[in-house]
This record gives structure tokens, sequence and C-alpha cells, in this order.
């Protein structure tokens, strides 16, 4: 079956899922404090400022709402709030340090939190820890592909399923008229963010489908021994991959972080992006003159199977896309330092709800939808310019995408720092500087000692946790 007939299907089943649309659930109604509700939001002034006016619209209580950075709440002892507002891949973190608590048990069925209704790969790659839930979600970006139709059709393309075919319409489209000629009418034939901070987390979500297989769970780190699995052959061929991918791009759009990558793909820089849309464009720009296609990244139908060290097809030979999550996005959670752990949950509850989502989340460039009750209103989450057509495919790739069952994550204690050494090895590789082999092999070494330097039975606790088990 091809991607684009199970691509159909699996909407037709979410259409489903989405056709009786739900009333807005309450927030369950428990005595609450007096006194201010005190939140934490790091990296993210507009969420914040989008937090202050939804809060006042709908609570009399008051809310004292201060801002930080994750660097600098990292340098301090503890959560000095009620609850906290940070990016996914701090959930190890601050749980490690023991600066955030489960959320209360008698809260996980509440009607207006309907963990139900969040994308499941959402809740388990990102609120969840263990057996527990920590977060309380206010969305994640995801990477998609963006596809330019009438180019596919001109040159009798399809949508690509693997990263070999992305490649190969990568290079048919390099070396057509669209990308030759006095006047090209496209700078590059695709667009990736190969920003000097994203590379890392490219080259793991371009990775993933190598080396996320039936039969294992952990794909960064080995269950038992949590060394680590970044320099296998999975892994050095993502990296094979984005270098080849890396030299269609011009060097002045190669520093381009997710969300610029949607701008320039809309503004018609490439015929392919893999990248993100946002919700900022400028005041004064026309509706598109063209009506883009979207589609979770493409994946593969062979993997790197770590235990006999050979690569093997999946079954039927269909292709597996693996998305990476933590790799954006906002969660909630409840401080420990919080005299009312009850309450502190229903304040982020309020501000997550389904009635809530729409005025809060869509503020923050780091988010994207996050339930299925929210797709009907993916527009506000997204570039204006887009069409409704366009933002209703978009908006499908999305939901699909945080729903799959094989996505990946890296919000291990220490993850900034694993992120930090692989991006300077993915640097070297791109800049030819290293071979990666050699590049992955001295990663793995740093990845070993960030790991000791950590602990490695906490380590090894925690990626069971990260991973659900």
């Amino acid at each position: 079956m091809s991607r684009f007939v199970c691509f159909a299907f699996s909407l037709i089943t979410l259409g489903f899922t989405l056709g009786c649309p739900k009333p807005e659930p309450p927030v369950v109604e428990q005595p609450r404090p007096a006194g201010p509700f005190k939140l934490l939001v790091l990296d993210d002034a507009p969420l914040a400022e989008a937090i202050e006016r939804e809060w006042q619209a709908r609570e009399e209580r008051s809310l004292e709402l201060e801002q930080s950075t994750a660097a600098e709440l990292l340098k301090s002892d503890k959560v000095d709030a009620d609850a906290v507002i940070y990016p996914p891949q701090l959930l190890g973190e601050l749980i490690a340090r023991q600066w955030i608590e489960p959320l209360p048990a008698d809260l996980l069925d509440n009607e207006a939190l309907d963990l139900a209704d969040v994308f499941s790969s959402v809740r388990r790659m990102e609120l969840d820890w263990g057996s527990e839930t920590y977060g309380v979600p206010y969305g994640s970006q995801t990477l998609v592909l963006m596809v330019r139709p009438e180019v596919m059709e001109k040159l009798e393309l399809e949508i690509p399923e693997t990263w070999e075919a992305y490649q190969n319409c990568v290079d048919r489209i390099a070396a057509s008229e669209f990308c030759t000629g006095d006047a090209p009418q496209f700078a590059a034939p695709t667009l990736e963010p190969l920003a000097e901070d994203w590379r890392g987390k490219l080259f793991l979500a371009r990775s993933a489908a190598y080396a996320k297989n039936p039969s294992n769970y952990a794909v960064l780190f080995g269950l038992g021994s949590v060394d680590p699995l970044i320099s296998q052959q999975a892994f050095v061929k993502g990296a094979t991959d984005l270098k080849k991918i890396a030299q269609s791009i011009p060097a002045d759009l190669q520093a381009l972080l997710p969300a610029e990558v949607g701008q320039q793909f809309l503004a018609g820089k490439s015929a392919l992006a893999i990248g993100w849309l946002s919700p900022k464009s400028q005041a004064n720009e026309d509706k598109l003159e063209f009506t883009p296609d979207f589609a979770p990244i493409p994946g593969a139908a062979s993997y790197w199977n770590q235990l006999i060290e050979t690569w093997e097809e999946r079954r039927g030979g269909r292709a597996e896309s693996v998305p990476l999550l933590t790799a954006s996005g906002r969660i909630g959670s409840v401080s420990r330092s919080t005299h009312n752990a009850q309450d502190a949950a229903l304040g982020l509850i309020l501000l997550s709800a389904t009635d809530s989502a729409t005025q809060v989340s869509p503020a923050s460039g780091a988010t994207t939808v996050y339930r299925n009750t929210n797709i009907g209103g993916i527009t506000q989450w997204v570039d204006p310019r887009l069409s409704s057509e366009g933002a209703s495919t978009y908006g499908e790739a999305v939901a699909l995408t945080l729903s799959s069952a094989e996505a990946i994550n890296l919000n291990l204690p220490g993850a900034d720092q694993y992120l930090k050494a692989l991006d300077a090895a993915v640097t070297a590789i791109l800049a030819g500087d290293a071979a990666p082999q050699e590049a992955l092999e001295k990663t793995a070494i740093e990845w070993n000692a960030i790991t000791d330097k950590l602990g490695r039975d906490a380590q090894k606790k925690a990626n069971s946790a990260s991973l659900g088990l």
C-alpha cells in the first residue's frame, strides 16, 4: 500500500474521530485558595502574555506570573512558584532535581484535562515519565514535509515515502527547469533547518527511521547499559544522507530554524521543505498564489537491527516515518515548592483545556495543536496567508505525526549536553572536517562521559522512564 493511500486512510479515520465535536469541558470545580497562583514561564514571553490575558478573562483570583530562561532556572536550587511551564526537553532534568511532581492521580481523568483528547505521542513522549504523568500540554511543534504539488505533477513525482525517494525528488527538481537556467523559479530544490543549534535535532529526526525497529524500544541509549547507540550504522547513514541534502541548499539558506524554513517555503524559495509553520506573517502580505501540500516527514523501509548488526526490511517493505518529539513545545508541571499541588495542577489545566487552547497556545512559536478537538481551529496556529484547504492539510499532517506509535524523544537529564556534543559532530560532518563514522564515534565517547558525570545508574533509570518502561 502506498504512503498516499495509507495517509488518506489515516485521514479518514481521523475525520471520524473529529466528526463529532465535544462540548467544551469545564474545569472540575473544587475549593480554591484565596491567595495568588504563582506561575513561572520559561523562554517564552509571547506565551506568558497570552496566559496573563486568558487568566484575567477567566479567573477572579490573581496571577503572579514570572518569566525566566531555562539556563537561569538551572542555576537556582528550586522552582520558586506553584507551577512551571517549560520546554519538554527539560522534563527529565527537572524530575532528577526533584523540582516537580506528578499530577495528582485524581485529576488524570479530569474532563478539562481530557488526556484522551491529547495526541497519543505527545502524552507518551512528553507528558509521561515511567508510569506517571508529570506534564500538562500546551503544544509541540513537529517537523513535516512541505510540497509544491504543481512541481511534483510537472515532473511526475509522488510525495516521497522514504528519505531515499525524497533525495531522488530533490535531485530531479535540482536538475529541472525549476532550478536551472537564467531565471530559475526556486533558490533551492528543498530547505531544511540547518541552523547551528538545530542541526543535531534534524539529524536525529532524519536518522530515527533507520534506527527504530519493531524489536527495540531504545534508539539513542541501550536499555541495559545506557551506552550510546549514536555511532551505529543507522545514524551513520542518517548523517551521510544529511550531508548530501545540505549540498543542494545554498549557503545563505543553511542557517534556518524550522519556522524560518516554513516562511521561506511559503515565500517561494523552494519546491520542498522539512520544517513547520507558525502564525507569524507580515501584515501586508497577500494570500499565497499556490496551495502547498503537507505530509509527515519521510521514513525508511529498512532499518539497522542493532542486535544482529545488519540491515533488515520492514514487514511488507512498508516505509515507516519516525517523528522526533521534545525538540520543541511547552508543557506545564506542578512545582514541589507549592503548598497546594491540587490547585497548582488545576491552574495549569485551566490554561490547557480545549476552550483555552486556542487563546493561549498559538501565541508561542514553539507550539502547535495538541488536541484532536482543536484541529478544526488549526488556522490560529499557522501563517494566515495559507488557505483553509492548505491549513487543513497541514493540521492533518501534524495530527498524524503527533499520533504516531513510532515517535522517539530526548528528554533525559543532561539532554542539552548530549545535544551540544551532537551539534558539534554534525557541524564537522557538514563542513567536511570529519567523516560521519569518525564524528559519531567521537560523539559516543562524549556521550559516555556525560552519562558517567551525571551518574550511570541514574541515567539508566531515567532512560527507561523516558521510554515509558
